[in-house]
């Protein structure tokens, strides 16, 4: 305790309060809390440590108007028996979006029917909170997945389950990514379903592409992206486990290097020469840094194309692509004396 004298003034206390006020004591509690003596605080988050002598109502100190209980969690509410009569107060002192997904908050709505209004004052606004969150975040996305998280919850625990199923779809169709298409199949009740439909919907953004003369293109492996929307289509159907569609659909609309990668080593079994052509790509862009560390990278590559070749019986893919190298870079002398030391 401070010695006589040497604490904050009585009056500065009450200024503190009254600036607290509206924030700890909306209005809307005015209705409960008339006529009580007694008052129970739980003090949620950042205002843990908040002083109960901090604190006015309606322009008295709270300790001058109720008999204060301070309760460390919401959840060590004291379940009131039914036959008691109505307990005088409960008082939430809370950060605002944090309430509903509070367990100790749905405990109390257990412990004091009378508080239940409440709880679900709280819930209705936190819900408008995340939607309003949702549009102010729309093109924001990694602000928005936690918002979503958040949301979800909320949703939940009103029972509203189809809501969060709509949710995910709909984030799902304006952003295809791993990521969106993980947890709409997860929150939808037929996973398989929703794996299909989410896996046609992706084929459906896919667009034309026609080569010079308008004729539809080639396959060609290690196509780069050719639009947005492949990008989004094959990396779903890996995360689908559709290979042999992102595969396809790589022919023809292009994939990321690492996208090439992975669906290299996903052949190398069942296609091994596709899967050396896809490696053989990636071997010349690792000459083209024209450096050591690339220089290395290219003849590593190398054999493990030679070792994929043998396992295949086709020794020839890695010997022509050997001799091709040679006879191109015959000029770099740091990897013509690698691949010499590789031999």
């Amino acid at each position: 305790m401070a010695a006589r004298g040497t604490g904050p003034s009585r009056g500065r206390i009450g200024a503190a309060g009254r600036a607290l006020e509206p924030v700890l004591f909306p209005e809307r509690l005015d209705g409960i809390l008339d006529g009580s003596s007694r008052l129970s605080v739980a003090l949620h988050g950042k205002l843990h440590g908040l002083p109960c002598s901090a604190m006015t109502y309606r322009g008295r100190l709270v300790i001058d108007r109720f008999a204060v209980a301070l309760l460390p969690t919401l959840a060590s509410t004291p379940k009131v028996p039914a036959a008691a009569c109505r307990p005088e107060v409960v008082a939430l002192g809370v950060e605002h979006y944090d309430v509903p997904t509070d367990p100790g908050l749905h405990r109390l709505g257990r412990a004091i029917p009378e508080s239940e209004a409440l709880v679900a004052q709280y819930q209705d606004e936190a819900l408008a909170w995340a939607d309003t969150s949702m549009s102010v975040f729309a093109d924001r996305h990694r602000q928005l997945v936690p918002v979503r998280a958040r949301r979800a919850d909320l949703l939940r625990q009103v029972g509203d389950e189809q809501a969060v199923v709509d949710m995910y779809r709909e984030s799902f169709e304006a952003t295809p990514t791993p990521e969106t298409f993980r947890l709409f199949v997860e929150a939808a009740p037929r996973p398989t379903e929703a794996r299909r439909k989410a896996i046609d919907h992706v084929l459906s953004l896919l667009p034309m592409i026609d080569d010079e003369d308008g004729e539809p293109a080639e396959p060609t492996i290690g196509r780069p992206i050719t639009s947005r929307a492949a990008t989004g289509a094959v990396a779903v159907l890996l995360a689908a486990g559709d290979d042999h569609q992102a595969w396809s659909v790589a022919l023809v609309h292009g994939a990321t290097d690492s996208e090439w990668r992975r669906m290299a080593e996903q052949r190398q079994i069942s296609d091994p020469e596709s899967a050396i052509s896809v490696m053989a790509l990636e071997t010349e862009r690792a000459i083209e840094r024209k450096d050591r560390s690339g220089y290395r990278t290219a003849v590593q590559l190398l054999e493990r194309i030679e070792r994929l070749a043998t396992k295949a019986n086709k020794p020839e893919l890695h010997r022509d692509l050997v001799d091709e190298i040679t006879i191109r870079h015959h000029r770099k002398s740091s990897l013509m004396a690698l691949l010499r030391a590789g031999n």
